[in-house]
């Protein structure tokens, strides 16, 4: 994705800004975003967030955590032209959707301000998630929203999305943090530890796993869809509930309706 986006957000979203408002403007939607640092020394990531317009519920904000994909690091999801590719304007359409819907919501970076992949499925950490770094953002991130260090956020109804390397993230929120996640969405990706066309699922998945909703292109030669039909027919062995939507002349990418799925899927749990 072109580097300039990241640019344009990053000027729009520093210090405190207006919430809940986007906008859109020579062919850019742009969506108010706060930036801040999260982790420990030596593994801080920027994260960028934003709140609902208006008062919080009493118990706050429900929170959408967001994850990008690898070289799409997370100011797309808050500023895209509408020719963007791998269809990025859809993410900033989710965004838009959520803030109107209630949602608190936060985009973290991954490694390399965000020009590489999240550590879920990169060896060695795929198999040693407790030593990872982005473990270690992680954790601190959630000790700050629940200290209410980004104001009223109701912890106890957190869901996350993400594409592609944001998607095996957001599979490792099933696998790492059990009971946290009221839901999860997963696009263009399958579970934690697979990447890309090998894939190959633990002998028992998380029994507490989230209700998943999966979005896929069919001609996705990246993430094959079989990896995610894999993980799906496994969650559905198990009862735990699923949504599937699948856009037949899609690849690797976000596409028409997919924003709509993920949080219509969030609204209803």
């Amino acid at each position: 994705m072109s580097k300039l986006v990241p640019l344009l957000v990053l000027l729009v979203g520093c210090g405190s800004v207006a919430p809940g408002t986007c906008s859109e403007a020579l062919g850019v939607v742009t969506c108010a975003a706060n930036s801040d640092r999260v982790g420990e020394p030596g593994h801080q990531r920027r994260v960028m967030w934003q709140v609902p317009p208006g008062d919080p519920p009493d118990a706050g904000w429900p929170v959408v955590l967001l994850f990008q994909g690898s070289l799409a690091p997370a100011p797309t999801f808050w500023t895209a032209f509408a020719s963007e590719p791998l269809g990025a304007i859809h993410q900033v359409e989710l965004v838009q959707r959520l803030l109107g819907d209630g949602f608190a919501v936060f985009t973290p970076l991954a490694v390399a301000g965000g020009w590489w992949c999240w550590n879920t499925n990169v060896p060695p950490w795929a198999a040693r998630w407790e030593d990872s770094p982005d473990k270690s953002v992680m954790d601190v991130l959630f000790d700050r929203m629940d200290a209410g260090d980004f104001g009223p956020l109701d912890t106890s109804r957190m869901y996350a999305s993400g594409i592609s390397s944001g998607g095996y993230m957001t599979s490792r929120m099933a696998e790492a943090y059990p009971g946290r996640f009221s839901a999860l969405a997963i696009v263009s990706a399958s579970w934690a530890t697979c990447a890309g066309t090998l894939c190959e699922l633990p002998d028992e998945l998380p029994g507490d796993h989230p209700p998943t909703f999966f979005g896929h292109g069919a001609k996705d030669m990246v993430v094959p869809p079989r990896t995610m039909l894999k993980y799906r027919d496994a969650l559905d062995d198990m009862g735990v509930e699923t949504s599937t939507l699948i856009e037949p002349m899609t690849a690797h990418a976000w596409f028409d309706g997919e924003a709509e799925g993920v949080a219509d899927w969030f609204e209803g749990h």
